[in-house]
């Protein structure tokens, strides 16, 4: 890496979410050379000419950078969209060290072997989005930015299982479907069924139990205890009206 590639390493907010981020991420992801190096680059540059390049993944270096004019706004106004895009460039270092060990080993047991052929295409003609609609199309259809949308939102929808944020992302509309078959992988779909089930203890334990009241007669006695019958007593226990 040139010396003044870059403008910063990053820290503050912006390290401490891409760290927790990193940490939620790890067991789930093969990232076999620790956490990458956070960089920050400025924009316009020849890496982000617009602020629709949010971020690159930079394997060889063992880095991230990212976008400062993007990212300011995500910390300003949609945090989720860094967060989800921090799940995505993980992703992408993920494919790269799962390229790397099948090119080192002839195999892999992280991802099926056609998967690994059509993400080295993709790297070997990558085409990027320079923010106009024939390259941001062009880019979304590649495998392996279909692979890194898809997995970074169902990282995300399980990092936030548990809150109110409100996840507003401006995806391709396959995403979600793909996210959808991604959510059933098998080291994803245990996740997934734990969040569920606390979901659903959580409203269980948030509702109020029916109490089936017993029908009285008229001329019965009031089971509150009055001793009167319960066409004459005025108890709000068992007679709504007087509550």
């Amino acid at each position: 890496m040139k010396e003044g590639d870059f403008t910063q390493i990053v820290t503050g907010e912006y390290g401490r979410l891409y760290q927790k981020c990193f940490d939620y991420a790890k067991p789930f992801l093969f990232l076999p050379y620790g956490i990458p190096t956070l960089y920050m680059d400025e924009c316009p540059s020849e890496r982000f000419p617009t602020i629709e390049n949010a971020s690159e993944t930079l394997f060889e270096e063992n880095g991230i950078v990212i976008n400062r004019l993007w990212a300011e706004g995500c910390i300003r106004e949609n945090i989720p969209e860094f967060e989800f895009m921090m799940f995505h460039e993980l992703r992408h270092y993920h494919q790269k060290a799962v390229i790397k060990q099948y090119r080192d080993t002839g195999f892999s047991e992280k991802e099926n072997e056609s998967d690994i052929k059509q993400w080295i295409i993709d790297y070997s003609d990558y085409k990027r989005n320079n923010g106009d609609d024939a390259s941001r199309a062009d880019n979304a259809i590649q495998m392996i930015e279909r692979d890194a949308n898809a997995y970074a939102l169902s990282l995300l929808r399980l990092y936030h299982a548990h809150d109110s944020m409100g996840l507003n992302l401006g995806l391709p509309d396959i995403t979600a479907s793909d996210a959808a078959h991604y959510e059933k992988r098998p080291e994803l779909r245990p996740a997934f069924m734990e969040a569920q089930r606390r979901y659903q203890n959580e409203m269980s334990a948030t509702r109020v139990p029916i109490i089936k009241q017993p029908k009285i007669g008229r001329n019965d006695p009031c089971p509150c205890g009055s001793g009167l019958k319960y066409k004459k007593c005025r108890c709000s226990q068992y007679h709504a009206e007087y509550r």
